[in-house]
């Protein structure tokens, strides 16, 4: 009996140690299939819902310290490059730099409950609302989408309350 549970508490802190070193990028998938416009949007919730319920566990794996190959996955080339040189000017300088929240959770401090993500409309727009946990204010994104040789991508993140991703990531600090 004692050597079972020995044996199962060994193979159990393999198994963390395993997942503490494995790089983010070897979890998700090199390629992903969309077959609508609102499932990459769904696709990326699924892929970095992590950074809101285990922060501490994936320290520096969020969607914006991605490799530009996992970026490509989710958004159209040149908001996955904005994405990366943001990241790459973060890590040069040790400041912020234009990006200082998680581009889909709208926050420094993610966190989402009764997320719904809604079938695209007539203008390729996906629009995604969420609660904070924190105080249960509502959360409203429209993501702008377009089909691409790759597939669907995310071409743009509209928030309610201060405008376009792309638009924060082109100004110049």
């Amino acid at each position: 009996m004692i050597r079972s549970c020995l044996i199962g508490a060994i193979f159990s802190l393999l198994a963390l140690a395993f997942s503490l070193i494995m790089p983010l990028h070897a979890i998700a998938a090199d390629s992903h299939d969309y077959n609508k416009p609102e499932d990459v949007v769904a696709w990326i919730y699924r892929d970095f819902a992590f950074d809101a319920i285990m922060p501490l566990y994936w320290k520096n794996a969020s969607l914006a310290q991605q490799p530009g190959k996992t970026l490509l996955l989710y958004f159209i080339d040149e908001l996955a490059s904005l994405i990366l040189k943001d990241s790459q000017c973060v890590k040069q300088t040790h400041e912020i730099c234009n990006l200082d929240f998680d581009p889909i959770f709208a926050s420094q401090d993610p966190g989402a409950m009764d997320l719904e993500v809604s079938p695209a409309d007539k203008s390729n727009t996906v629009h995604v609302q969420f609660k904070y946990p924190s105080n249960g204010e509502k959360i409203s994104l429209s993501y702008k989408v377009e089909k691409t040789p790759q597939g669907w991508r995310i071409r743009d993140i509209i928030y309610s309350n201060f405008g376009s991703l792309k638009k924060l990531l082109t100004e110049q600090k």
